[in-house]
């Protein structure tokens, strides 16, 4: 990948730690982007959609964003 940083679906796009303590908080890509695709989804689909479908298709939606966003530019 020539400079270009692949897109790890576990890493964390916040993390924060303290002088006190250290811990790490935040979400991964992946379930942030999942969150944000099962937004769009309930937005259009109303609440009366299956919430398992859903979320479902949210997770293939964000794993899909993930392959795209590794693949080399053409």
């Amino acid at each position: 990948m020539s400079g270009k940083r692949k897109t790890e679906a576990d890493q964390l796009i916040h993390s924060m730690t303290s002088s006190r303590f250290h811990y790490v908080n935040g979400l991964t890509k992946r379930e942030y982007f999942a969150g944000l695709a099962m937004q769009g989804a309930i937005s259009r689909a109303g609440s009366t959609n299956n919430l398992e479908d859903i979320a479902s298709y949210s997770v293939k939606i964000a794993d899909t964003l993930i392959e795209e966003l590794n693949k080399e530019p053409v």
